[in-house]
């Protein structure tokens, strides 16, 4: 049996940077999520996310938030009426010597867009990892600055992916080692 719950996390300032929606991804394989709702500053963050797997899954993909010391409150939880989706199968592009490299991407969603669980769906294909650096979500549309590392072939799949499932991207600067904002 399935399981629904739907969250609410406050990050604070030194988790609002870390790539944790990726990482909880890698622990937790046959645990979906899908982001309803996420405001990102340089400060803070709060997100609404619905995670749905088994029962014992679920919780232990709670615990680990717990675990970093993100707030969480759960808004709801109950059975699942929906079917687990096939989780897609990681695309492996050619290994190469290069470099990993960074890349900024500003993500637009329009409509139906944001009900995708787009983020999960780039853990279990690509061989990246990404972290949300900043997001504002409307009622029609969600703009979202994700940075994005790795092979610079499965970053240049994961472009090439969201761009076929119609999001528009564009490129921005970043770096993982620049500062977001000003220390406080």
């Amino acid at each position: 049996m399935l399981v629904k719950h739907r969250l609410e996390l406050r990050f604070q300032r030194a988790h609002v940077q870390e790539p944790i929606t990726c990482e909880m991804t890698r622990r937790f394989n046959s645990v979906m999520f899908n982001i309803d709702h996420l405001t990102v500053g340089v400060q803070s963050a709060t997100m609404r996310l619905a995670l749905v797997g088994k029962a014992v899954d679920v919780k232990a993909a709670k615990d680990y938030l717990k675990s970093l010391n993100v707030s969480l409150k759960v808004l709801s939880s109950g059975r699942c009426k929906d079917e687990f989706p096939d989780v897609p199968m990681r695309m492996f592009t050619e290994k190469s010597d290069q470099p990993t490299v960074e890349r900024k991407l500003w993500l637009t969603f329009l409509g139906t867009q944001k009900r995708r669980p787009f983020l999960w769906e780039i853990s279990r294909r690509f061989d990246v990892t990404f972290k949300i650096t900043q997001s504002s979500t409307g009622a029609e549309v969600a703009i979202m600055s994700l940075v994005l590392w790795g092979a610079p072939a499965e970053v240049d799949a994961v472009v090439a992916y969201l761009r076929e499932q119609g999001i528009n991207v564009e490129f921005g600067q970043a770096s993982l080692a620049m500062p977001f904002g000003p220390d406080e």
